[in-house]
């Protein structure tokens, strides 16, 4: 046998307080501040001077690719890098005809931002 207690009453007042916090995340930008063709007969050679910002200090990583005119990389380097801005030089090269230098910042919450150059 099952017994059922009654609802009590309850009296008194009382408040309850939501709050949301919408988290947006900037982009970072990169940018591709020289390029130094240092190629020879036998290699496409590119001495690439980066640098990336984000305003909400969580970049995670850099990333410089040369590509060919089909999209495939030829060759890249990745920089981890931290912080609200960060800078470098990579060298790329390849023995295929590169056609693009592509500079791709991303950040910790997966936002990125890229530039590129024709070579």
């Amino acid at each position: 046998m099952y017994r059922f207690a009654r609802p009590r009453r309850c009296s008194g007042s009382g408040s309850t307080t939501v709050s949301e916090t919408e988290s947006t995340n900037a982009a970072p930008t990169a940018s591709i501040d020289a390029l130094n063709n240092k190629s020879n007969p036998r290699w496409d050679r590119f001495e690439v001077d980066w640098s990336a910002a984000d305003e909400d200090g969580n970049l995670d990583t850099v990333v410089v690719e040369m590509l060919d005119s089909s999209g495939t990389v030829l060759d890249s380097a990745t920089n981890a890098v931290s912080g609200s801005s960060a800078s470098g030089v990579d060298e790329l090269r390849s023995k295929s005809n590169g056609t693009d230098i592509v500079v791709t910042a991303t950040d910790t919450d997966g936002a990125s931002g890229s530039d590129s150059q024709s070579i």
